[in-house]
């Protein structure tokens, strides 16, 4: 349970990635109101979320596709020191996310990829595999600290740089192991024998979802489909 507080906070997270020399963006921890107004201001952009939010939800932005949606939300955040928030400033890039199969701190298979297409600006719809060294060596890092079992995923946000900012961790399974196959997961979990990548290029998709997406929003059903396109169902 300690490992999973340190990784499921993003507060104690974020301190661990500066720990280990990962990196991070700038981050102030609000533990009041006041202290996230006033952390809204330090950057012409920023970001903020809940260091116990999930899957884009309890988040505030004023910058970016949800920054209409997300920006009026600030003023009724009501933050504690049980349940702080982080503010950060807003870094364009792009987001990717990796999946691991960890035992007694050794990665033995993982993948990182990206989202062709997400569903309403949020989570990814589409999963395609990507080249990423900069996401297993992270992996690895604070896979040895904790002494990681189990699986573990990340969410990183890509500068034009090429520096893999580290987001937050999700300590479970994630759509990362769509990109994996059968055999590759279920030697990771039973049968390691040292290290497996997932190679770039594996393409996969929530079928619902992308028709969902181009039925609602008619203008993006071109789009969407070669969003798709060569995606496998999950």
């Amino acid at each position: 349970l300690d490992a999973l507080t340190v990784v499921n906070d993003k507060v104690t997270f974020a301190d661990l990635c500066r720990k280990l020399g990962l990196p991070v963006a700038e981050t102030i921890t609000a533990t009041s109101k006041e202290e996230l107004q006033a952390a809204t201001g330090r950057w012409e952009h920023w970001f903020a979320r809940a260091a116990f939010g999930r899957g884009g939800l309890d988040i505030a932005t004023n910058y970016g596709p949800l920054a209409a949606e997300t920006e009026a939300s600030i003023g009724t955040i009501e933050p504690t020191p049980e349940s702080p928030w982080l503010v950060q400033e807003f870094l364009v890039g792009t987001d990717r996310c990796s999946w691991s199969v960890v035992h007694h701190g050794e990665v033995v298979l993982h993948s990182c990829y990206q989202h062709p297409l997400a569903i309403d600006d949020r989570g990814g719809i589409v999963f395609e595999s990507v080249d990423s060294p900069e996401s297993l060596a992270a992996v690895q890092k604070i896979a040895k600290e904790l002494n990681w079992h189990g699986q573990i995923s990340m969410d990183y946000l890509v500068t034009e740089d090429g520096v893999h900012h580290m987001v937050e961790c999700n300590p479970r399974p994630t759509a990362g192991c769509t990109v994996a196959t059968a055999e590759e997961f279920d030697t990771a979990l039973f049968a390691p024998d040292g290290l497996v990548v997932v190679p770039a290029g594996r393409k996969k998709m929530i079928k619902a979802a992308v028709l969902r997406d181009a039925l609602m929003h008619p203008s993006r059903a071109k789009a969407d489909f070669a969003a798709a396109k060569g995606a496998k169902g999950v």
